[in-house]
């Protein structure tokens, strides 16, 4: 964690004062390459990517440089939080409910959390009302660590609008952590699939019996569309110089 929450982590903001932390799936990956290639764009040069999905990670595999494991939002918030708070860093939430924001409060008291109202994806309207109704309390609070657990693309859009109206115009440096529903399974709204199917890159298959109706789409057509993404990228890659490999920035782990 010294990475993100100790010295080493200054050199996340050479560049800009706020930068991001994302997690990125199989299904995310797939949404950013066909629905959402805006987001991608923008995304693509965070300063620190992890990948949640096995799939991920046995592609690496093909590459000179492969990972050495997953690392979703959900195993890396709660080690993430307990060091936030022995180190007293200041933490802003947007989050889908007040109960979980006022447990995560109660467990630091360095935190603030705010609740959109629900909204449409592609109202931006919205989404710059919404940030330019709490920019103001966010810069006064100077938070080190800005977390967000909304839904895909959501949580992306206001990252993004977060990044426009911060970004040049604060003196503190900001690390916005995109986390879906990391936070959910953390306070128990949600459960995790046990530990056997984590290990096995089965989780997604317990979240399917879970929720089919909600997550068929997302791991069929879904699925295939990654497949098709990652043969492109598996391709291309020995095209890729090696002055351009070593122009994208690594954060060890």
């Amino acid at each position: 964690m010294s990475a993100l929450t100790g010295p080493q982590g200054e050199e996340l903001f050479a560049k800009d004062n706020i930068n991001f932390l994302i997690t990125p799936n199989a299904y995310d990956i797939a949404q950013y390459h066909t629905k959402y290639r805006n987001i991608y764009q923008f995304f693509s040069q965070s300063g620190v990517v992890l990948a949640d999905g096995m799939p991920i990670v046995w592609l690496s595999r093909f590459t000179k440089k492969p990972l050495k494991k997953r690392i979703p939002g959900s195993d890396l918030f709660p080690v993430l939080w307990s060091t936030i708070a022995k180190t007293q860093k200041r933490v802003y939430f947007i989050l889908s409910n007040r109960e979980l924001g006022e447990r995560l409060v109660s467990e630091h008291p360095y935190t603030k959390f705010i609740v959109p109202d629900f909204f449409d994806e592609n109202d931006d309207s919205y989404i710059e009302k919404f940030v330019q109704q709490h920019i103001r309390s966010i810069s006064e609070f100077r938070p080190e660590f800005l977390f967000i657990g909304i839904t895909l693309p959501k949580q992306q859009k206001l990252a993004i609008e977060l990044h426009r109206q911060l970004s040049g115009t604060v003196s503190f440096n900001c690390l916005i952590s995109i986390l879906g529903a990391s936070f959910e399974f953390y306070s128990g709204a949600k459960k995790r699939a046990p530990s056997f199917f984590r290990k096995a890159g089965l989780e997604w298959l317990y979240r399917f019996f879970q929720e089919p109706k909600r997550t068929w789409r997302r791991y069929t057509i879904g699925s295939l569309v990654f497949l098709g993404v990652a043969l492109k990228e598996l391709i291309r890659i020995p095209r890729l110089s090696g002055k351009a490999q070593k122009s994208r920035e690594k954060i060890p782990f």
